[in-house]
């Protein structure tokens, strides 16, 4: 019965892909496969000040947060070892979980010497509870220990990976501009080549440059990739300064906005575009 559950349980924490899918998989199966009718899970925060409620099954827990140092959960962790309570009532450190609750299983989430959690197990029946069931606990709380440190080093890869790729994307649009820079003599195919590069290398959408003819002259659309703009949006953004390119322009500072649904200076584009960075090109002290 017991290797019927465990590999049940297993199988639904292994197909998790984030650290929260797996603590809501564990419980889910806990509940499902168990006689453990009302179980919860708690997370240590990052700052390691606090229990956090992660995931539940069977009933709303009555505590979501416990402060370091309070609770049986705290103290199970602390000590690393399961603490079995016949009767919650009769327990000055029990704190509200399961209304009702008479008895409490805590079993602490670690994995080699990484405290990670607790799993809380409540019943309204008095004694529900055993020391074999508490063994069964630690071994359902030592599988998911593991597999939420590899979900862990699996997301600190993939993100280390997303920062080489993209510092091997900067380094060869360096180069690439480099090489155009001293091979083309017309200034006006050298920009049309600079914002192809960066679409080409970075994946950028939409691009667009603008410059001045000469340094005391006006700022104008020399080069885009993708829509293109109409003259009145262009005349809008760099004579009144609206959109996020004329707030660019007029503070002269770079602004950057992960979601334009969100910002009022966000004008006259599709609604496709989620996010929108504009740069300011200086010389000196002339834009």
């Amino acid at each position: 019965m017991e290797k019927d559950v465990l590999l049940k349980y297993m199988s639904s924490v292994d197909r998790a892909r984030t650290v929260e899918e797996a603590c809501r998989a564990a419980v889910s199966a806990i509940a499902d496969y168990t006689r453990f009718s009302n179980p919860s899970l708690f997370l240590v925060d990052p700052e390691g000040q606090n229990l956090v409620l992660v995931a539940h099954a069977g009933f709303t827990p009555g505590t979501l947060t416990i402060p370091r140092g309070r609770g049986i959960s705290w103290i199970s962790l602390e000590t690393g070892k399961s603490a079995l309570i016949d009767d919650v009532t009769l327990e000055e450190d029990y704190l509200p979980g399961l209304e009702g609750s008479r008895c409490e299983l805590n079993v602490p989430v670690i994995w080699r010497d990484r405290k990670i959690g607790v799993f809380s197990i409540e019943s309204k029946v008095p004694g529900a509870f055993t020391t074999d069931d508490a063994r069964f606990a630690n071994l359902l709380a030592a599988i998911l220990g593991s597999v939420i440190v590899h979900l862990e080093t699996e997301t600190r890869l993939s993100e280390s990976l997303k920062d080489l790729e993209m510092t091997a994307r900067y380094r060869s649009l360096f180069l690439e501009l480099f090489f155009e820079l001293f091979s083309m003599r017309e200034r006006d195919v050298f920009l049309d080549r600079v914002v192809d590069i960066l679409g080409e290398v970075m994946k950028y959408d939409k691009i667009y440059l603008f410059l001045r003819q000469t340094r005391s002259g006006p700022l104008w659309l020399r080069a885009f990739r993708g829509k293109n703009v109409e003259e009145k949006a262009i005349r809008d953004i760099l004579e009144e300064g609206r959109g996020i390119t004329g707030r660019a322009i007029r503070t002269g500072t770079a602004v950057f906005c992960n979601d334009t649904s969100k910002d009022p200076d966000f004008y006259l584009d599709d609604t496709r575009t989620q996010s929108e960075a504009a740069l300011p090109i200086r010389f000196g002290d002339t834009l």
